[in-house]
């Protein structure tokens, strides 16, 4: 086995054998802002270019996984710097999703608005026993704008999809395996149920591997680009209402 470590302020990669883990750790909740979706960004990018990786594994550091934006950093923006900055998560949310290797999420705690985005572009999802998932953002007058009202109609059907979203609610781990979104990992925990997929997986011919997730993918997804530049053009257009203003300010006010 060989191993090899990238750290960033933000983003911990580490690489053991075929798998990289890539952990999230911007305390206390993961939440996304410049910075870390920006690293983010760059740890998939190396992940793609290592050959010798055949997984990949998403967790965060802490008792979450990620708490979707950094509310206190895009309240401000405006309308034209927020759809640069979600068109940046985006990518990078999309980068996992386009990941030629599998991606397991190990959802250890929250994952919530941006935070289940990312965790839905994964193909594999285990969910511990403190985790919660949800969309949470029509509750602050915007809506998802990563690819989750894509993927997640994708998974759970549009009547599902719309109940969830619309409502902001957030499932359980129960609820969320009997969807379809993944499994619960039990007292395993999330990351080590992970691990025992990603064993197998690597062990598993790559390019056996890497076809089926392109023919899947394909089959699945064969109008999710254009899904997800509506999802980006719904958000920078319902992010320049006033609810939308009220709803983010509310938030962060104690």
């Amino acid at each position: 086995m060989t191993g090899s470590d990238t750290t960033t302020d933000c983003v911990h990669v580490e690489i053991v054998g075929s798998v990289a883990r890539l952990t999230l750790s911007r305390p206390p909740v993961n939440a996304f802002n410049a910075q870390l979706v920006g690293q983010l960004d760059d740890a998939v990018a190396e992940v793609e270019t290592r050959a010798d990786v055949r997984v990949a594994i998403l967790t965060g550091a802490g008792r979450c996984f990620a708490a979707g934006a950094d509310l206190h950093e895009i309240a401000d923006l405006s309308v034209d710097a927020m759809s640069w900055w979600n068109r940046r998560l985006e990518r990078a949310v999309d980068r996992v999703a386009r990941l030629g290797i599998p991606v397991i999420a190990a959802v250890n705690g929250h994952a919530l608005g941006g935070g289940f985005e990312l965790a839905l572009a994964a193909d594999f999802r285990f969910f511990s026993a403190a985790a919660t998932v949800g969309l949470p953002e029509v509750t602050l007058g915007i809506v998802p704008g990563a690819g989750g009202m894509s993927r997640l109609t994708r998974i759970v059907g549009a009547m599902r999809a719309k109940e969830l979203i619309m409502s902001g609610r957030r499932v359980r781990p129960e609820e969320a395996d009997a969807l379809g979104l993944g499994w619960q990992a039990g007292s395993r925990g999330a990351l080590a149920a992970a691990e025992g997929l990603a064993e197998t997986l690597s062990a598993a011919p790559h390019p056996a591997i890497r076809a089926v997730k392109e023919s899947v993918d394909r089959a699945t997804d064969s109008s999710l680009q254009a899904s997800l530049a509506a999802d980006v053009a719904a958000l920078t257009a319902v992010f320049a209402t006033d609810e939308a203003r009220r709803g983010i300010v509310a938030f962060r006010t104690p």
